[in-house]
């Protein structure tokens, strides 16, 4: 059985963890405490999509293979995984400057650089470097629902911050309506218009 989430569990594990017998293995099983809750009702699970990813780290080699893992697609990606800073901005349990304020004392750091960045971008386009010497990977955040998607792939003063060099294109963005869906457009002239 592979755990692909996060488990909570009430106060009461406390007592369950303490009755658990050791397995053939002479370990105490994480299954075995959810199998109590299961036998009492009380297991609630839900399913994760694609994108998760399950990593014991019980032995000297497996928890060298998933710090390379992890390695692997920080690298790739551009992104840090489970980086607790950046979940807490995106979800607005902390403020912009808050996370500037967290980044300050390790600003010279690839982490701290990272945090940084972050708070410099307004979050509608991850970009990345590639393998590839002057090719980066710019991937726009969809936001869709029941009514279509909208993302915006481009937008100049977000990739003009990231490379430090004027990029001549304004911006560009994509929308998909579901059917019967009135989707309004605007325009915006100087002096108040998107950047």
């Amino acid at each position: 059985m592979r755990l692909l989430d996060f488990i909570f569990y009430p106060n009461d594990v406390i007592n369950i963890a303490k009755k658990i017998k050791p397995s053939s293995r002479g370990e105490l099983e994480i299954t075995s405490i959810n199998q109590k809750y299961l036998d009492d009702q009380k297991l609630k699970v839900e399913l994760l999509d694609r994108g998760f990813t399950w990593l014991d780290t019980g032995t000297h080699q497996s928890l060298l293979e998933a710090s390379n893992f992890i390695q692997a697609v920080e690298h790739r990606q551009g992104l840090k995984v489970a980086c607790l800073e950046e979940i807490a901005y995106l979800k607005g349990y902390i403020s912009k400057d808050s996370l500037i304020q967290l980044a300050e004392p390790i600003k010279t750091n690839t982490y701290g650089e990272y945090l940084i960045r972050i708070a410099k971008s307004d979050n509608s386009m991850n970009i990345s470097r590639t393998e590839i010497p002057d090719v980066i990977l710019i991937k726009p955040n969809v936001f869709s629902d029941d009514r279509g998607y909208f993302f915006e792939s481009f937008r100049e003063n977000i990739l003009t911050d990231y490379l430090g060099y004027k990029v001549n294109f304004c911006q560009n963005n994509e929308s998909k309506s579901s059917y019967g869906v009135l989707r309004g457009l605007h325009y915006q002239a100087p002096p108040i218009f998107s950047n």
